[in-house]
C-alpha cells in the first residue's frame, strides 16, 4: 500500500503563498475602495447639502425682506 504524504515541496508551497498573498492583495484594494467610495459619497452629501443652501438663500434674497434693493 503506498503512504499518502502531503506536497511540501518548495514549489508547492510558494504557489500557495503566492495565492495567499493575491487574496490579501485584493482584499486590502477592495477594502481600499470600499473607503474610497464612502469618502466620496459623503463629500458629495456635504456640498449638495451646501448648495441646497446657497440656493435657499439666494431665493429668500430674491424674495425680499419687504425693503427696496435699489434704494441701498
Amino acid at each position: 500500500m503506498t503512504e499518502l504524504r502531503p506536497n511540501t515541496s518548495k514549489a508547492s508551497t510558494t504557489a500557495t503563498t503566492d495565492k495567499e498573498e493575491e487574496r490579501t492583495r485584493v482584499c486590502m484594494a477592495d477594502k481600499a475602495t470600499q473607503e474610497l467610495q464612502y469618502n466620496v459619497l459623503s463629500v458629495t452629501r456635504r456640498a449638495m447639502i451646501v448648495l441646497l443652501g446657497f440656493e435657499n438663500s439666494q431665493k429668500t434674497k430674491e424674495a425680499g425682506d419687504g425693503r427696496d434693493d435699489a434704494k441701498l
